[in-house]
């Protein structure tokens, strides 16, 4: 399902009447490009879930817009502050660094939570105290939600490859897929400072949209292991920041007020010893797994936490 491309004129909405008391004829009422995607699912693949999703939305997108950043958030949070998008481009667009900077991670905040915050749904030591700091070694870690990728950073390249006057392709085209419109994008999608020209939306960019968003288009490629977002593991956000983290890049913490984005939390002690016990699983995993060494050690009190509070307690 596909909303087009808003018109280059303002649309202003209708003045206040009888019917509706609201003033809109100062409000441009035009919405943005709108694309719901329904990726295929077959008995004989493995979806790999939200990681999954995410990648044939990284693939779908460079179709789309091929913007040369991106940003996602789960379908319960929405934006609350209207420079929730232009903040985290500063750090990516500061000329003292932003090119090495993959992803700028922004604090969870939640309506429904007690004024008291009897289930420590805000995480306000995990966030504005762990998250902080670890701007001081090579950045945050990725946690799923409320983050802006620079989009070469989710191809698998590393900062010092690409720089906006000399954008190359480093990989091999077997490795990102067969598509050639897609593979054609990717140079594109390393220059910030460019015009997005709206696509022809034909059969033919259906077809190419179609292919890319299919279960065998992954079939022999580094997708889910050094492309994109990582399969096999519960906790696939921690460990794809870890391994944009090992391939070079730097990521930054940013926290605004009011928040950048809200969502709902657990409202009650099951739900929320449920979703401490998922974290917590996903944690061990990555301590245990023998994946990315270096990471795993600096980041030791992301990964034993499970452990350690159990001493605290």
């Amino acid at each position: 399902v596909m909303l087009g491309y808003p018109s280059c004129k303002p649309q202003l909405g209708s003045s206040a009447n009888t019917k509706n008391p609201i003033d809109l004829s100062n409000i441009d009422k035009r919405l943005p490009m709108l694309v719901y995607i329904s990726r295929e699912k077959h008995p004989g693949y493995d979806n790999q879930k939200k990681a999954g999703a995410m990648n044939v939305m990284l693939r779908v997108s460079a179709l789309l817009s091929n913007a040369p950043f991106v940003i996602n958030f789960d379908w319960d949070h929405y934006i609350n502050n209207s420079q929730a998008l232009r903040d985290p481009m500063c750090f990516m667009l500061d000329p003292r660094g932003g090119q090495n900077t993959a992803f700028v991670q922004l604090p969870q905040r939640f309506d429904d939570v007690d004024l008291t915050d009897r289930y420590s749904n805000h995480n306000r030591v995990f966030f504005d105290g762990t998250m902080l700091s670890l701007n001081g070694l090579q950045g945050t870690t990725y946690l799923g939600i409320g983050t802006m990728f620079h989009r070469v950073a989710l191809y698998g390249m590393e900062p010092p490859r690409y720089r906006a006057e000399s954008v190359k392709l480093v990989r091999k085209a077997a490795e990102l897929g067969n598509s050639t419109q897609f593979l054609n994008s990717i140079p594109d999608g390393a220059i910030q400072e460019r015009y997005i020209t709206p696509v022809l939306v034909d059969e033919g960019f259906s077809n190419d949209i179609t292919t890319l968003m299919t279960c065998a288009y992954e079939d022999g490629s580094p997708w889910g292991r050094v492309i994109g977002w990582v399969y096999n593991i519960a906790t696939e956000d921690v460990v794809t920041g870890f391994r944009i983290h090992w391939q070079g890049w730097r990521s930054m913490y940013c926290s605004m007020e009011p928040a950048a984005f809200r969502g709902m939390a657990p409202i009650n002690l099951t739900d929320r010893l449920y979703q401490v016990l998922r974290w917590s699983g996903g944690s061990l995993e990555v301590f245990f797994s023998r994946s990315i060494d270096l990471q795993r050690i600096a980041y030791l009190n992301m990964s034993i936490y499970p452990i350690a509070t159990m001493f605290v307690l």
